[in-house]
């Protein structure tokens, strides 16, 4: 088994909620798994974890170690915090306890060999982003977006916190492009690249929620929009 440091650690970051973070994390460990790649996701998103929303899934049980088993989803690893509590409840929880939850699911989960460990945030920049950036040494990241004004001035801040945490920022995601239709060929937005300061690795166009749901348990009709450049993170 590869310690927790030899996998490589990508978190999937927005300050702005509702760009689409956990629908691209799942789709992206779809990709990933296609090309051979080992792959585990930690939903990192402690007041709204979706990763396993509509999975079925309830508890996770222990190994003789006391750590716990990630959930096995299609040949993916997945740890959520919705896993030991409840669905209905909120996790009412200040900053520490926060951070204590997120640091112990990503220490205490019996990850296998992986590859990449895929982590899905919260949107924000507040404990969670320090938690994961600092406590669990995670140096690099892949920022999701809208091509909308407010989703492209919030996400000013998240490159912002990136260059204050020395954290590489690998590219930029456009999620929800209306530049291209689905099926069609894709058009990566310059301009969002340049206000961004970043490359554009994936341009991913509106398409309707049951499509996204689809996609997101078998990656199929957005494949042709993840380009090789998400292999090399």
């Amino acid at each position: 088994m590869l310690t927790l440091d030899c996998m490589e650690k990508i978190a999937i970051s927005s300050t702005k909620g509702g760009v689409g973070k956990t629908s691209f994390t799942l789709m992206l460990s779809q990709y990933l798994k296609k090309n051979g790649l080992k792959i585990g996701i930690l939903d990192a998103d402690i007041y709204g974890p979706n990763i396993l929303a509509n999975r079925g899934h309830k508890i996770s049980s222990t190994d003789a170690q006391s750590k716990f088993l990630p959930i096995n989803q299609g040949g993916i690893e997945v740890s959520s915090i919705s896993l030991i509590i409840n669905d209905s409840e909120a996790a009412i929880w200040r900053g520490p306890m926060l951070s204590q939850a997120i640091k112990a699911l990503h220490d205490n989960t019996n990850w296998s060999d992986l590859d990449y460990l895929l982590i899905d945030m919260p949107p924000g920049t507040g404990d969670a982003y320090l938690t994961v950036f600092q406590s669990l040494d995670v140096k690099k990241s892949l920022l999701v977006t809208t091509n909308d004004k407010y989703a492209l001035y919030d996400n000013l801040k998240t490159i912002s916190l990136f260059k204050k945490l020395s954290i590489e920022l690998c590219g930029i995601i456009e999620n929800m492009s209306e530049d291209f239709s689905l099926d069609e060929k894709p058009i990566h937005n310059s301009e969002l690249a340049k206000y961004l300061s970043s490359s554009v690795l994936a341009s991913l166009p509106l398409t309707k929620r049951a499509i996204i749901h689809e996609e997101t348990l078998k990656l199929n009709r957005l494949e042709k929009y993840f380009t090789k450049e998400l292999l090399k993170l």
